[in-house]
């Protein structure tokens, strides 16, 4: 048995000991890795927002590669409230390397991220620069996925036009009251008061609906006629950029769609998209672009691979007059894969555009009839019909309820390009770099969400969420490299 307890020694005779923060950490823990990463950066755009030098007078503000250190370090620990990376700031030693123990506040953290958004995205682009002096990145294929990130903002207080209109209606009533009351009373205190109230909701309302006219307008231009209904549109008070998405467990929550593009060899993110409603074809060709904009000078992507929901005859044909081969399946081909009972015994046609015909899948044939211009694609439709083979036929009531008794087929002049992108996917390469895209493009949003615990963005507003969301690209494009390279990396 030991004489003795192990414990430190008792040396507190008032001398004073020198900390130095840099040398308490490995030289390949993440801290130390990104303040390697950050001492590489020109930061020069972001001294430009500052009167910061000889003879200028002013409170100097926080340095600009501790800030970056903390916010970064911050979210690569998963701490994301700026309350906490406050607490953080002086009670972890992990982020003393950056703080040197002095606490920095959480309003300097927000005005810091709010006065640099623009040159936070240019640090973004550093993280492609450095995977691909690793040879982090094989510009073989690209692979875009999007999915939701709860917004900052109550379901409840989502307002459509007809609601917005009583809402008004009912306070405009009540001010009327309160005008009548202050004419008769006279000047009184209360009655004052209650009448600015109203007139502050008044002007917060008007505010509002303004805002949802120019939403509305924005979705007129981006949806098709036949399915846009301007009275389902809503506007949430708290948040007016969000909107009502549906979620993957059925339920509904006021949420952005962010739409991602992964590098396949070490699932580098180099493009992403953040938008407040949910429309990801309209977003996979301005992505794929501005990937192609972020790489600029290191290679070039000429293959993007996406699930069914962005494969629309317009994403399928803008991509074909890039040059780019896209490789997805179609909707009717995956309801079909996975509900096979369902489509056993249903009626199918299958357009020929070399014949230029239409075969249904009881064999016969159907010619065209006629055709048309749908001004709100910008497409030709085909129209398709055999009366008299119809007519004929066994499972006509099977086929169509229409009274004319034949079955017309409508076809868009976008078909047989959606048809080859689809091709492409069924064929023995396309099966091989599509089974990648499950574990490419979908790793990032489970390392946020089930790792990181990321449930919804802290602030509100488009602009803001936005810089949040690529800080989020940033440290995981770090964590990737650090994960592939650790002490051997180029910095340079």
């Amino acid at each position: 048995m030991s004489s003795y307890f192990d414990e430190p020694d008792d040396c507190d005779d008032g001398a004073f000991v020198t900390i130095r923060f840099n040398k308490t950490l490995p030289e390949d823990h993440p801290a130390m890795l990104i303040k390697s990463f950050i001492s590489t950066l020109d930061l020069s755009s972001f001294e430009k927002k500052y009167k910061v030098g000889q003879g200028k007078k002013g409170r100097p503000p926080k340095g600009i590669r501790m800030m970056l250190g903390l916010l970064l370090y911050a979210i690569y620990s998963r701490i994301y409230s700026t309350h906490k990376i406050d607490y953080a700031s002086y009670n972890y030693s992990d982020f003393w390397v950056f703080t040197h123990k002095k606490r920095v506040s959480h309003d300097k953290i927000s005005d810091f991220t709010n006065l640099h958004g623009a040159e936070i995205k240019e640090i973004f682009l550093e993280t492609i620069i450095l995977a691909d002096r690793n040879e982090l990145l094989n510009f073989d294929t690209i692979f875009q996925d999007g999915f939701f990130v709860k917004a900052n903002a109550s379901k409840h207080r989502n307002r459509k036009r007809k609601s917005l209109a009583k809402k008004e209606q009912r306070l405009s009533q009540a001010l009327e009251q309160v005008i009548a009351k202050f004419n008769d009373v006279g000047d009184d205190k209360e009655t004052r008061k209650s009448k600015a109230k109203l007139e502050k909701k008044l002007n917060k309302l008007s505010v509002l609906k303004k805002e949802l006219n120019e939403k509305i307008k924005e979705r007129r231009e981006r949806q098709r006629k036949d399915k846009f209904d301007e009275e389902s549109i809503s506007i949430n008070e708290t948040d007016s950029d969000s909107s009502v998405m549906k979620m993957k467990d059925k339920s509904y929550a006021n949420a952005f769609l962010k739409v991602t593009a992964t590098d396949s060899k070490a699932d580098i993110l180099v493009g992403s998209v953040l938008e407040g409603y949910c429309d990801e074809p309209h977003t996979a060709v301005p992505l794929f672009k501005q990937s192609n904009r972020n790489c600029e000078g290191l290679g070039e992507y000429n293959s993007v691979s996406y699930d069914s929901g962005f494969n629309t005859m317009g994403t399928s044909i803008a991509f074909e007059s890039m040059g780019v081969k896209s490789i997805a399946p179609t909707k009717e081909h995956e309801n079909h894969s996975r509900h096979p009972e369902k489509c056993e015994n249903k009626i199918t046609f299958n357009y020929d555009d070399k014949k230029h015909e239409v075969t249904c899948s009881e064999g016969k044939i159907l010619t065209e009839k006629s055709k048309s211009l749908d001004s709100s694609k910008g497409t030709l439709i085909y129209k398709f019909t055999n009366e008299d083979t119809c007519k004929k036929c066994k499972r006509l009531r099977d086929c169509t309820t229409s009274k004319k008794g034949y079955r017309t087929v409508k076809i868009d002049s976008r078909q047989p390009c959606q048809q080859r992108v689809l091709e492409r996917y069924k064929s023995e390469e396309g099966q091989k770099i599509y089974k990648q895209r499950s574990h490419c493009a979908e790793t990032f949003q489970g390392d946020l969400k089930q790792n990181g615990k990321f449930e919804r963005f802290y602030r509100r507003g488009l602009p803001k969420v936005r810089v949040d969301s690529i800080m989020h690209d940033i440290v995981w494009n770090l964590r990737r490299i650090f994960n592939s390279r650790s002490l051997e990396m180029r910095w340079t």
